[in-house]
């Protein structure tokens, strides 16, 4: 798909030009970032620039489109839960510290990615079973890098509770994986630095700069709910705080990490774009 081609899937199917999701436009997105060639306020892959045209498609055609929809009749394929981080250098990402709560009241707490560039949620198999959770029956798959395939049989509902602001409750639907979500995040022990901007803020992850397992992956979609506009900066090449309704998010530096994934039916094939590149 060219530049031409994906402008006018993004004005068909009346998606925000910044995030590439449905229901608002660019200027009412809530999800920060703007175009990492010429800075403004749409998604890096809809840039019109003849001398990024061939990269740029090029990465757009080898990523994976996305949909939140499922239909529990029929067939189903979450293609490229994709993990990674892009660039050189290392990137700490978004954790944070959370109370999930079943539907029979078991409440746990569990570590989460905050991924805006996933339109699906993922859980855990351990976290699933800590939190009790009634699973509803689907069938699909997961593809991944070289085309590795895991079963995707459950969708599960849970809330996600703060630490903090105890008035804070988010309904999430998340895809039960059976195998690990991630590797651990960060991959090494990060030295952390006195950094000035971040001193006397509450962490969402307190100890964010240590490898750890993630029990949920929280997609775009929750990531719009819970992250607020401010944002800690301080020098370049330190980490951010995003200012959320839970806690400051811990810190991250870009490139993000991102996941790639698409749903479709045996029928019909959903797809939605999602945010494709390592930042908007």
């Amino acid at each position: 798909m060219d530049l031409t081609q994906r402008n006018n899937y993004v004005k068909e199917n009346q998606l925000c030009f910044n995030c590439l999701l449905p229901g608002h436009s660019v200027y009412k997105c809530k999800v920060p970032g703007t175009c990492r060639v010429c800075k403004r306020r749409h998604h890096s892959l809809l840039h019109k620039s003849e001398t990024s045209k061939g990269s740029t498609e090029a990465t757009f055609n080898q990523t994976v489109q996305s949909s939140m929809s499922h239909q529990e009749d029929k067939k189903e394929a979450i293609t490229s839960l994709h993990v990674g981080v892009g660039g050189t250098g290392r990137a700490l990402l978004a954790t944070a510290l959370v109370k999930a709560r079943g539907e029979d009241g078991n409440i746990t707490l569990l570590r989460i990615l905050v991924d805006q560039g996933s339109q699906a949620s993922f859980i855990s198999e351990k976290a699933t079973q800590l939190l009790k959770l009634k699973r509803k029956s689907i069938e699909g798959t997961v593809t991944g890098v070289g085309s590795m395939q895991v079963p995707i049989k459950h969708v599960v509902q849970l809330n996600i509770l703060s630490r903090g602001k105890t008035e804070f409750n988010m309904h999430v639907e998340a895809y039960v994986m059976t195998k690990q979500l991630t590797t651990r995040i960060p991959h090494h022990t990060i030295t952390v630095h006195s950094w000035k901007h971040l001193e006397g803020l509450d962490l969402a992850d307190p100890q964010y700069y240590r490898p750890g397992p993630i029990d949920m992956l929280l997609g775009v979609k929750e990531y719009a709910q819970i992250v607020e506009q401010n944002l800690v900066k301080g020098p370049p090449g330190s980490p951010l705080s995003l200012a959320t309704v839970n806690q400051p998010c811990d810190p991250q530096s870009v490139p993000v990490q991102h996941s790639d994934i698409v749903l479709s039916s045996s029928t019909s094939t959903l797809t939605e774009l999602s945010a494709l590149d390592e930042t908007c």
